[in-house]
């Protein structure tokens, strides 16, 4: 693989990133994102893993909550596109997982999970929410915005994220 993934990137391919694919069942989910190892379900392969919705949300940081997504997913149209937000998002995970651990104590407990995560607050992290599958926790919060900000759908993102990635990236 050649080339940029995405501008985020930095001209790193996919082969610059520590992490392994696999494609094997994992059951109901869609896919799951742990250690390092990226698994999606048979869902993705199949082409079921496709939103309820008929048309892409509109929605935006600032519009009703009860009007929100239930996932990132739901702002794309093409099975394609959503299968790619999925695995931006599980990657995601693994970004969250991983960034600026150095030791044990850091893998155990990530650097993003205590600061600048942390600092959100339950009540923030709500209202800055892409989705309501992003309200579950600070690590689905992440992994839903950076999908997000991967599949250059920076207009849905809060300017608290969009700060943490430019810190991410520096």
């Amino acid at each position: 693989m050649g080339g940029d993934i995405f501008p985020m990137m930095n001209g790193k391919t996919l082969q610059d990133i520590p992490f392994i694919f696999i494609g094997v069942d994992i059951g109901e989910n869609i896919g799951a994102m742990g250690d390092g190892v990226l698994r999606y379900g048979d869902a993705v392969y199949l082409g079921t893993a496709k939103t309820n919705r008929a048309v892409p949300s509109m929605w935006r940081i600032g519009d009703d909550i009860a009007q929100r997504p239930t996932n990132a997913a739901d702002y794309f149209e093409t099975e394609g596109e959503q299968a790619r937000k999925r695995f931006w998002h599980e990657f995601g995970h693994h970004v969250q997982q991983q960034y600026g651990v150095t030791n044990a104590a850091e893998y155990v407990s990530p650097v993003l999970e205590k600061k600048p995560l942390a600092t959100l607050g339950n009540i923030k992290m709500k209202e800055l929410a892409p989705s309501d599958y992003a309200c579950i926790n600070v690590r689905e919060w992440f992994a839903e915005n950076f999908s997000l900000y991967a599949m250059g759908r920076k207009d849905l993102l809060s300017k608290e994220f969009l700060n943490m990635m430019e810190g991410i990236l520096k």
